[in-house]
């Protein structure tokens, strides 16, 4: 009994996640879009330490698999040679990453 509900479990669970995910995405969107809202209309101090404790760096980890889950299921679907493709992402985060810099040195 305990492996035929295993099994409905490993079966149904997946078909079930397809059909709420773009919800559960959006969900997670929205909320740290709130939260990033939120800290600025607050005025946090810049200066204190970030937060490390487990709570938030597990908090931390399903973004992450997610984000590169994301990227590896996509990634092979372009019809687009891999050196390309690695080097447009790499030239965008570089700019992206200089551009803050500066903003951020100026601000």
């Amino acid at each position: 009994m305990a492996n035929a509900r295993s099994f409905m479990f490993r079966v149904l669970m997946p078909i079930a996640l397809a059909a709420i995910s773009l919800w559960i995405a959006f969900a997670l969107l929205v909320g740290i879009g709130l939260k990033m809202l939120v800290d600025a209309w607050r005025g946090t101090n810049p200066d204190e330490p970030l937060r490390t404790e487990a709570v938030v760096l597990v908090g931390l980890a399903p973004a992450t698999s997610i984000d590169a889950a994301a990227a590896g299921i996509t990634l092979p679907l372009i019809p687009v040679p891999p050196w390309l493709a690695l080097t447009l992402i790499g030239g965008v985060t570089a700019a992206c990453s200089a551009l803050g810099f500066i903003v951020g040195i100026t601000a």
